[in-house]
Formats: structure tokens, sequence, C-alpha cells
């Protein structure tokens, strides 16, 4: 008898329990989803509680892609009012909270790494110091070929172009944009595509892009990953 009443305790908890987990993941995916309309609508420091709330419930759950997606948008959010000791901070926080991920599972997140190092890199860059920058460059460079991943290559490569151009290296930024753009292209239209110098065998830095700075901002998810964000 006594056993049978343990058995039905503990399978209620159990339920309980799942009913909980369930609410609670439920309420991160609100959280998020209410902060993502309240960007379109340009409604930026209640986008940004928003997110700051589903970044909490997500890291709570260890769910690492979403908690550090909500933690990118809320750390861009504070940079865009000049608030950057918190968005600083923040990404420091989802840092540590990849850390602790990759360390329970075993496994590493060069792509959840990526994305932070990406919106500190635009940070720099708004804050006009080349020199931390190029820090979280090299860093991405080392996350986006740890991840082996295609899309994260080329976004490499848009943001590398958007580095150059920002800090006056336009020859540099000519030629990475031409490597971006050569990534993106099907390799059965590349010879189509392929500016003229290219294809009888001239080097690709040779050839300049006049529509380089719109081009750049307009294909590169990295130049501006909150909508209605202004580099300062």
């Amino acid at each position: 008898m006594l056993m049978k009443q343990f058995a039905f305790i503990l399978s209620l908890v159990l339920c309980l329990s799942t009913v909980t987990f369930a609410q609670s993941t439920s309420r991160a995916d609100e959280l998020m989803q209410q902060a993502q309309t309240n960007l379109k609508q340009k409604e930026y420091i209640k986008a940004r509680y928003l997110f700051l709330q589903a970044y909490n419930a997500f890291s709570s759950q260890e769910k690492y892609d979403k908690a550090v997606e909500c933690g990118v948008n809320a750390s861009a959010l504070y940079h865009r009012e000049n608030y950057y000791k918190e968005a600083f901070e923040l990404l420091r926080g989802a840092e540590l909270l990849v850390t602790g991920g990759e360390q329970k599972s075993g496994k590493a997140m060069p792509d959840l790494r990526f994305r932070i190092n990406k919106e500190r890199l635009q940070m720099y860059i708004n804050l006009k110091n080349p020199a931390r920058a190029k820090e979280q460059l090299t860093k991405l460079e080392e996350t986006a070929k740890a991840a082996k991943n295609d899309s994260l290559n080329n976004d490499l490569l848009y943001t590398q172009a958007n580095y150059y151009y920002t800090f006056g290296m336009n020859s540099q930024g000519d030629c990475t944009y031409i490597g971006a753009v050569c990534e993106s292209v099907p390799p059965n239209e590349k010879i189509r595509n392929m500016p003229p110098r290219q294809k009888k065998g001239g080097k690709p830095c040779a050839v300049r892009s006049t529509r380089r700075g719109a081009s750049v901002s307009r294909q590169s998810s990295a130049v501006h990953s909150i909508s209605g964000r202004a580099t300062k």
C-alpha cells in the first residue's frame, strides 16, 4: 500500500514538473515573439526589456541558441542608445553561458560564439576603435573556421569588407567584397558574373566596385543586426 502511494506521489510530482517546464518554455518563446514585434514597431526600449526577459528565461532552460539570439539583440538595443557598458556586460554573460553549455555537452559551439563576437565587433566599429575591432575580427575568423559552415564563412567575408571600408582600407575591402560575392554565387554562374579582369586571370583586388558601400550594407546582416540602428 505504501509503495502504491509513493508511486502515485512521484508520478504526480513528475507530471507537475513537466507542466511547469512546458509553461516556462512557452513563456520564453512568447517573450521573444513580443520582443520581435515591438522591434518591428520601433518600440526599442520595450523590445530591449522583452529580449532581456527572454534571454534570462532561455538561459535558465539551457536553450543556448535562442538565449544567444535574444542576448545579442538586447545588447544591440543597449548600444543603440549608447549604453555600451551594459551591452558589453550582456555579451560577456552570453559568452559565459555558451562556455558552460560547451562544458556540459562536451561540444564546441562556434556558431554561437560567432554571433556574440560579431555584435561586439559592431560595437567597436561604432566606437571607432580599429585595434579592438581587429581583435574581434580575428576571433570571428577563428570561430568561422572551427564551425566549417559555408553560411558563416560568407557572413565573415561581408563583415570583413565592412570593417575595411569603415576604417578606410578600401582596396582590402574591394578584395574581400568581391570574394564574398563570388562565394554567394552558384558555381555555374560564377564565370558569367565575374568581373572582366578576373575572367582573364587578373587579380580580383584590382577590380573596384563603385557601389561597394551600399552593397555591403544591403547584403550583410553583420552591418546592422537591429532594424533602425545607425552606425554612430
